[in-house]
């Protein structure tokens, strides 16, 4: 009975490897091929036949780095399992890139008899990574010069507005002054570090022309600009550092 299942069981791995998707190649302590899968053949073109006592070298492109095979004989003949890429080409001269899993067949004492491969074409893969490394590399190119489109506009909006003789100020949507422009700074009496960061309301925009106080919750102007509306003003009060009205329009 227990020959019985032990021949079942050799039967189901016998299949399993067979029919696997994935190429197996076993191979003797020099490296000659004993036995392929269909998986194999159906990949590399060759019949089992004409790769049987060859060495796998056969399938060489000649563009898989030389340090490859020593790593991988080096793991091998000391027992370990060795991983890595392998650039090959079938029969018919159709390059291809597979990821190869290679370990030592052991004994019950240790014994390496044989070295089986369990490779896996990942050309395609390595196709599609490529493109979307591509791809990434073209987006962040297209980021880069946008970047330095909209720095280098940023550049000379600020000098055209530092340059302007009229004086002009920007401010957020909480009326936060972020810029203002050394026509601006003369004629309201701050300097840049003065007014930028301040509510531009409460730094000059105080009173109401009469000099009584005008507080920011009945500021129009305030509104629209946190609105983001158009405001037009053609008889505005603006009060200069040292407490004098500047009529602005």
């Amino acid at each position: 009975i227990q020959h019985r299942v032990t021949s079942q069981q050799l039967q189901k791995l016998s299949l399993a490897v067979e029919q696997s998707p994935t190429s197996i190649v076993i191979a003797d302590l020099k490296g000659n091929i004993e036995y392929v899968n269909d998986a194999f053949v159906q990949k590399t073109g060759y019949a089992s036949d004409e790769v049987i006592g060859k060495n796998p070298r056969l399938l060489q492109s000649g563009k898989t780095p030389p340090g490859h095979y020593r790593e991988l004989w080096d793991d091998l003949t000391h027992g370990r399992v060795w991983s890595g890429e392998f650039f090959n080409r079938t029969k018919d001269g159709t390059e291809y890139i597979e990821w190869a899993t290679v370990a030592p067949i052991k004994e019950p004492d240790g014994t390496i008899t044989h070295y089986v491969a369990v490779k896996e074409d990942i050309t395609e893969k390595r196709s599609m990574a490529a493109e979307l490394d591509a791809y990434r590399l073209h987006l962040e190119e297209l980021v880069r010069q946008r970047t330095d489109e909209l720095e280098a506009t940023e550049e000379r909006a600020t000098l055209i507005l530092k340059s302007a003789a009229a004086g002009l100020y920007g401010v957020n949507k909480e009326g936060v002054i972020t810029f203002i422009n050394p026509a601006a700074c003369l004629l309201l009496g701050y300097s840049t570090e003065q007014a930028v960061g301040q509510i531009a309301h409460n730094l000059f925009h105080h009173s109401k022309p009469d000099g009584s106080p005008y507080p920011l919750a009945s500021c129009p102007d305030h509104y629209a600009i946190r609105d983001g509306q158009e405001m037009r003003s053609n008889d505005d009060i603006y009060w200069h550092a040292d407490g004098h009205p500047v009529p602005v329009m």
